[in-house]
């Protein structure tokens, strides 16, 4: 959904249209010194991370398959999520 406010929505988004990324994200670092020094340039400095940053500077970003197991550990919840995937084993009948 799309959001003004961050509490409510009453518009879709089309699922063909968008992808869910994750980190980490691979840069050269000769890319990342350029767009930084760019963006300081350009007066950009509100790009959160360097994808948003790049993508502020007109960069295309290129996708890879992940894994949903690859998570980033930023609070308590992400602890407990990374548990309980650390001891589950996958059933001898769940192939794949």
């Amino acid at each position: 959904m799309r959001t003004e406010d961050g509490e409510a929505g009453h518009i879709g988004i089309d699922r063909n249209d968008i992808m869910r990324v994750q980190t980490p994200q691979a840069y050269r670092y000769g890319s990342v010194l350029w767009a930084h020094k760019e963006a300081l340039k350009r007066g950009i400095t509100n790009a959160v991370y360097t994808n948003t940053l790049m993508m502020a500077l007109g960069k295309e970003l290129h996708f890879s398959c992940g894994s949903n197991k690859n998570i980033k550990i930023t609070t308590l919840e992400d602890i407990d999520i990374f548990k309980a995937l650390y001891v589950t084993k996958r059933d001898e009948w769940l192939k794949g």
